[in-house]
């Protein structure tokens, strides 16, 4: 297991990127913060943090992607596009 350029990790041929780096790049470009994002979102604190780790719920990356402007889709695809 590899980390490259931040973006993702390969394990056993599949990409896994890392969706807080994701979010963070989103929320960066919209102007909102990590922690007004999981406030929002019902979310406790600091719980966006660990997505690179943990999956969450759906209904969490609904709320989310929905505060971001962005479908559920694009959020969880592999790149920061």
């Amino acid at each position: 297991m590899s980390i490259g350029n931040g973006e993702y990790i390969q394990l056993e041929e599949e990409v896994i990127f890392l969706l807080y780096d994701k979010i963070c790049a989103l929320a960066r470009e919209k102007g909102i913060s990590i922690y007004m994002l999981e406030k929002n979102a019902e979310l406790s604190k600091a719980s966006i943090c660990k997505w690179n780790n943990n999956i969450p719920s759906v209904e969490k990356i609904q709320k989310v992607a929905k505060l971001l402007g962005v479908t559920v889709d694009s959020l969880l695809e592999g790149d920061n596009q």
